[in-house]
């Protein structure tokens, strides 16, 4: 096996793999715990795990004044992000719909970061993105608040997790990239685990039963989410692979859909997954004429 077909294919495939089952993992964990529970647990256990990472490999650490600005945007890219999508599974929505209004956040982030700098938006990246909303529109409005359909304040919360996970990406390209990743996620993680412990606090969550598919779930996400598939994505992004990461997180929200339907029997119809086709065709437009 050559170093580059495990940069080229088989890294891309397991990220891939791993960043879809992300969001089945909400939904496999909605009969045993209150969300925001269960990310405080999986958030405190990813930092003690960089941290001791870093520890052990002498890891240089970010300046302590940094620290607080590590944790607002950790707070707010992993607490509120991974929040909102599990709050939105466990009420209603599935793993499949939240990762595609979880894919329109790239053409979000191109358009915010455009405007940020005064930059010209690409009209083809904002039609990109209208017509991303218009296949989420499909896929949520025909069944919206009905029986057994998607209740409206679950798919408002995710899209709000959406736009939180765009501004910590924004915040995440300042200064605070020049960290080392190890400790950088350490302290990230202990800013997601203050957050989701608070809205547990402010939401008064406490469910939690304690067995062993609660307990499977919670080490795959530390180790094969936070410990694996983060990691991953910036290795392929500073070995060159940008485009072909990018285009393949593309196939995330049909990838969760299949796995959620293979694992809990989740199905969409007909005019759902054109809504699905239509969605990606957008996000892809959005990305490939000029979204960065």
């Amino acid at each position: 096996m050559t170093p580059d077909f495990t940069a080229r294919v088989l890294a891309p495939a397991v990220f891939v793999f791993l960043w879809s089952s992300g969001f089945v993992a909400a939904r496999g964990v909605k009969p045993f715990v209150a969300p925001d529970l269960f990310l405080a647990a999986r958030f405190m256990a990813t930092t003690l795990m960089f941290g001791l990472v870093a520890a052990l490999g002498r890891r240089p650490w970010p300046r302590a004044r940094d620290w607080p600005m590590h944790m607002i945007v950790g707070g707010v890219q992993f607490g509120g992000y991974l929040g909102a999508v599990y709050w939105a599974v466990g009420h209603g929505l599935t793993a499949g719909v939240a990762a595609l209004i979880a894919a329109l956040q790239p053409p979000i982030t191109a358009i915010v970061a455009a405007r940020m700098l005064r930059e010209r938006v690409p009209v083809v990246v904002v039609a990109g993105l209208a017509l991303g909303f218009a296949g989420v529109a499909l896929v949520v409005a025909r069944h919206l608040g009905g029986a057994g359909g998607f209740p409206p304040l679950a798919v408002a919360v995710a899209f709000a997790g959406t736009l939180a996970v765009t501004g910590g990406m924004i915040l995440q390209k300042t200064h605070l990239a020049a960290a080392d990743l190890v400790a950088t996620n350490a302290l990230q993680n202990a800013g997601g685990m203050v957050f989701s412990l608070a809205m547990a606090l402010l939401l008064g969550e406490h469910r939690w039963t304690g067995v062993a598919p609660l307990y499977g779930w919670l080490a795959y996400s530390v180790v094969g989410l936070s410990g694996i598939a983060g990691p991953l994505f910036i290795w392929l992004m500073r070995r060159g692979e940008a485009a072909r990461t990018t285009s393949l997180l593309f196939l995330v929200p049909a990838l969760s859909a299949l796995q959620a339907w293979l694992l809990f029997g989740e199905t969409l119809g007909p005019v759902q997954i054109l809504g699905f086709a239509v969605a990606l065709a957008g996000v892809t437009l959005a990305r490939r004429k000029g979204a960065s």
